[in-house]
């Protein structure tokens, strides 16, 4: 049975990868993403990202001077179900002007409640595979936060949220 990976991406759900203001960094997964799904064409991948959210409360920023203008709420989530894939692309960081990704303490809290909750509204009886959010390339605003209480953070917002695995499925 095929399992639905998740991918933090930036707020704006940008599909730029590398550059000399990289949006999407080539290390990231994100990044590894688009380059092994997406390597010459992402405007197919761009339509489909802005039909599926079109109902969400993205809010425009007109001064960003590169990428996409809608900024959507932290933990939402598009389903790239193309070609056999299962992948769940996330809205985890924000960005700062030089499109770094950041996030505070309760951004992250709140990224993963809305992000469980976004998961059990597109949960299809699958497995669900997680990497360690916010273990890579986001830096926190005024924390330094070690692997093992970003584990801790995401078991625990787990355990509050409302999502209920069917018998045989899994999150790891």
């Amino acid at each position: 049975q095929q399992v639905w990976k998740a991918i933090g991406v930036n707020e704006y759900f940008d599909t730029v990868v590398g550059g000399k203001l990289p949006l999407v960094s080539a290390q990231s997964l994100h990044g590894k993403y688009l380059n092994k799904f997406y390597p010459d064409e992402v405007k197919s991948l761009d339509k489909r990202i802005k039909t599926e959210l079109k109902g969400m409360k993205g809010k425009k920023k007109n001064s960003r001077k590169t990428g996409k203008k809608v900024r959507y709420p932290l933990g939402t989530i598009f389903c790239d179900r193309e070609n056999d894939r299962k992948y769940l692309l996330t809205a985890l960081s924000k960005t700062d002007s030089y499109n770094r990704p950041h996030l505070t303490m309760k951004d992250y809290v709140n990224f993963l409640l809305n992000f469980w909750e976004e998961v059990d509204k597109f949960y299809d009886g699958t497995s669900v595979s997680v990497p360690l959010f916010g273990a890579g390339l986001v830096r926190f605003r005024n924390q330094n936060m070690t692997p093992q209480e970003l584990l801790e953070l995401m078991i625990w917002t787990l355990q509050k949220s409302h999502l209920k695995m069917a018998y045989g499925t899994k999150i790891s």
